[in-house]
């Protein structure tokens, strides 16, 4: 028997014309978003300035290099933000368009894997649900590593679940191929590779050709890609290059009963933000599943989810804690993190929250999404235990499970920022429809369709409002900076611009960023602080001039402030003095 081409006959050939009705909508959804926020401005965002400075050294000297502020391995998202670059030369702006490029592309590669295990109409909202999402936007509009690794991640994804369900080798080889690009971006694809191992042996059914051919493809290769890249590039950067990873085994071995009480904490708070993130998906799936299944086992799931929803509500009340939970990209006034000395540096609790009542409506929906994920993973423990005979479900749950546990363990025996739950999201999807097999293609009632399409919505709104308004104030910020540096002839030594400008003109290795420094001394690279930018006025300097901010949603901050040290304000006030003293 002649094998098909899977990958010719599936991805070219069999793509519908609902299909492509389908990706335009995503696309026009993608664009639209982008027109709103305006991603143009030359300036940094987070850690890509980090990432942008590989670029620019690469671009000047034809020679990749680790930055030393980067942890992950970065090398095809340099090359491809080079590429954006060639035509106009470096600039934030380009390799910001080449993140929104992936990002699109990332999106309907979600689209493609939930349409390979569910139907057009759940993979088009999931995909949906995956472009408003605040932590995927919001980073598509940067030069993080997130989304380019998403990207490539679920397009290798698509592609295994493909050749595990027509056992084609070709295609998973296509997916191994790109999993290893995935790989030389973030190192963190180990997890997709022990996921695919796994189900690929279940799938074989543990013969010596299926172990042999797991052990090349999903263990030896991106062992050998990984030890290759780190003996080429890890000798040439000396800062933070290989320090987490060091941190993680050391924390494995040593783990104790604190570990794991802190591992069931963090996982109880990932679940609270992916089950804010997917509630709308989650409510029309379990309503169309739930149309397809007997009166007396729709009792036994809605009790069950009950009490799952009622246990995670408790616990929030106990811990007397709501939404966001975690740092990074969502905080209490919206996206992106405030980066300036008198925000960073302000004790906790000092920074009014205007967004209380917004943010209570959100845990609430973090409540109820949290208890249907749970659902979800027990009927899919249920599944693993009783489908013994259905070698592709049982191998495409083992496939999301274990890459979900892989995945998340080291985050959660250390740490994580919420910006690194995004690539829990299309697995999260796959697991559900995996575990509830055919959806019925019924007719969805217009209360569960009414409020779904509300709270996408409600999701889209804040994310494309708040993403705005971050852009908005970090275009305002540089404005300021550029203005003292170009018309005041100010050095940057002497300016604390806040994390990404000080990362981008002053980075050093030697700086202390978290070691034998005082508290109140900013670890961000700043070597004189002469002169400040930030939201409000700090105690010691004077005001010497503001800029307006306009924001679509409730902010804190209405302006932006450059800030004087008053012992040197005799540098405004006598233009006489020569230029060896103001540099």
């Amino acid at each position: 028997m002649v094998k098909q081409n899977v990958y010719r006959d599936k991805f070219i050939l069999q793509l519908q014309g609902r299909d492509f009705i389908n990706i335009i909508i995503i696309a026009i959804t993608w664009i639209f978003a982008l027109i709103l926020v305006n991603p143009i401005g030359d300036f940094p965002l987070n850690d890509d300035w980090a990432y942008a400075e590989s670029v620019k050294h690469l671009l000047e000297t034809g020679d990749f290099q680790l930055p030393g502020w980067a942890v992950a391995n970065l090398l095809p998202q340099v090359l491809f933000g080079a590429l954006f670059c060639l035509p106009f030369g470096f600039s934030f702006t380009a390799l910001r368009f080449s993140t929104l490029t992936l990002g699109l592309i990332g999106i309907i590669a979600t689209y493609g894997l939930l349409k390979e295990v569910s139907h057009q109409r759940i993979a088009l909202i999931g995909a949906l649900i995956v472009a408003v999402n605040p932590l995927y936007f919001a980073l598509a509009n940067t030069f993080m590593t997130d989304v380019p690794h998403y990207a490539v991640t679920v397009l290798s994804l698509y592609f295994f679940v493909i050749g595990i369900k027509k056992n084609s080798l070709t295609t998973i080889v296509i997916s191994v191929v790109i999993a290893v690009i995935s790989l030389l971006i973030r190192q963190t694809t180990i997890a997709l590779f022990a996921g695919y191992a796994i189900a690929y042996v279940v799938k074989n059914k543990a013969k010596i050709k299926s172990l042999i051919m797991a052990a090349l493809l999903f263990v030896l290769l991106p062992a050998g890609v990984q030890l290759l890249f780190s003996a080429v590039f890890w000798p040439k950067n000396y800062g933070n290059y290989g320090v987490k990873e060091q941190e993680i085994v050391s924390q494995l071995v040593g783990a104790d009963t604190s570990a794991i009480a802190q591992f069931a904490y963090f996982a109880l708070c990932a679940l609270l933000y992916l089950g804010c993130f997917l509630l709308p998906w989650l409510l029309i799936v379990f309503a169309l599943q739930s149309a397809g299944i007997k009166s007396q086992g729709r009792k036994i799931q809605v009790s069950l989810l009950l009490f799952l929803i009622t246990s995670v509500g408790v616990w929030l009340v106990v811990k007397q804690t709501r939404m966001p939970l975690r740092g990074n990209v969502i905080n209490d006034w919206g996206i992106g993190p405030l980066t300036l000395r008198d925000t960073i540096l302000s004790p906790p609790g000092t920074i009014p929250n205007y967004l209380a009542a917004f943010w209570i409506v959100v845990t609430i929906f973090s409540v109820v999404g949290a208890g249907l994920l749970l659902l979800f993973l027990v009927l899919s423990t249920i599944q693993l235990l009783t489908t013994k005979g259905i070698a592709n479900k049982r191998s495409l749950i083992l496939l999301s499970n274990s890459t979900i546990f892989i995945y998340f363990l080291p985050l959660g025996i250390s740490f994580f920022f919420d910006r690194y739950l995004i690539l829990l999201l299309p697995l999260l999807m796959m697991m559900v429809l995996t575990t509830v097999g055919k959806i019925p293609q019924v007719k969805l009632d217009w209360k569960t369709s009414f409020v779904s399409w509300l709270i996408i919505l409600f999701i889209g709104a804040f994310t494309v409002g708040t993403t705005h308004d971050y852009l908005s104030w970090n275009r305002i910020r540089w404005q300021a900076i550029e203005n003292l540096i170009q018309e005041q002839q100010i050095s940057p030594r002497r300016i604390d611009g806040g994390f990404e400008f000080n990362g981008w003109y002053l980075y050093s290795s030697d700086y202390p960023v978290y070691k034998n420094r005082k508290a109140e001394i900013p670890w961000w690279w700043v070597e004189q602080d002469d002169y400040l930018v930030a939201f409000s006025p700090v105690a010691g300097y004077d005001v010497v001039k503001q800029y307006s901010l306009e924001n679509w949603l409730p902010f804190k901050f209405d302006r932006i402030l450059v800030l004087q040290k008053t012992d040197v304000a005799r540098l405004i006030a006598n233009p006489n003095l020569d230029l060896e003293e103001r540099e």
